[in-house]
């Protein structure tokens, strides 16, 4: 879609153009997005500033757009953006998650919307999906919401406006409605731990994605203003028919993890 003009203004240029001649198309913003993606998809090799051209050129897209476009993306993630995920190779994830966190760092696209349309629904589909497969993407969902929501200075190079702009808008994960989101994933992150078919090296990772996101600041105060939140992801968790007994004390310790309450029940720190 981008050609390899190295010209600091191509991307300019190309938003630009598209814009003129395609605005009026009901489903244009779609189709540059839905067409990006293709082009992050073929690329052979990741190159990081190659994927900064193509944040780029979505920047420009984003600053014709009158609602932005989020919008946009979390439509795509909800209609095609699962079976589209699933099916790229590692190289490709690369590309795409460059291109990703740039747009999280410009505000072109909400660390809830990548959280909600990618990462979630990828967490579940590795959990039903019960094949080896699963792991380029859930490894790629992994290290994405690491970046979003648990990431420090040494993850963005020391780049202190990067990092300060990916915890501003991380903080909307802490709030509602998106906070019972993130606690309803807990109990998949539980699942995923003890699913045989989740390579070896993974299940740990989610151990300790939970264990990081529980343990922050962040976490337990949004938690203790909407407790209700935690109750409501156990409860679902803990009726499912096909539940393993064996399952059953991994999600107590969850729990009991989440309110940082001790196995007697007796304290909360």
């Amino acid at each position: 879609m981008l050609s390899n003009d190295p010209r600091p203004d191509a991307a300019y240029i190309l938003a630009n153009s598209l814009w003129f001649h395609y605005h009026k198309s009901p489903d244009w913003t779609w189709s540059v997005w839905d067409n990006t993606f293709a082009a992050l998809r073929v690329q052979v090799n990741a190159e990081a500033p190659r994927d900064a051209r193509y944040a780029s050129f979505l920047l420009h897209i984003d600053q014709h757009l009158p609602d932005g476009l989020d919008e946009h993306v979390a439509r795509w993630f909800q209609e095609t953006g699962k079976a589209e995920l699933i099916s790229i190779d590692s190289v490709a994830w690369t590309n795409l998650t460059h291109t990703l966190l740039h747009l999280v760092v410009q505000g072109v696209l909400a660390t809830t919307t990548i959280l909600k349309g990618l990462v979630y629904p990828l967490w579940n589909h590795a959990l039903a999906s019960g094949t080896e497969e699963c792991e380029v993407y859930l490894r790629a969902a992994h290290d994405i919401f690491a970046r979003l929501v648990l990431s420090g200075e040494e993850d963005w190079g020391n780049d202190i406006v990067e990092l300060q702009r990916v915890r501003v808008r991380r903080q909307d994960v802490f709030c509602a409605p998106h906070l019972s989101l993130l606690v309803g994933a807990i109990p998949t992150l539980v699942f995923l731990e003890h699913a045989p078919h989740v390579p070896a090296e993974l299940r740990p990772r989610a151990v300790g994605l939970r264990d990081a996101v529980c343990g922050s600041v962040e976490f337990r105060q949004g938690i203790y203003r909407d407790l209700n939140a935690v109750r409501d992801a156990f409860d679902k968790s803990l009726q499912y028919d096909a539940l393993d007994e064996s399952l059953v004390e991994p999600l107590m310790d969850a729990l009991r993890l989440i309110l940082n309450v001790t196995r007697t029940g007796m304290t909360i720190s």
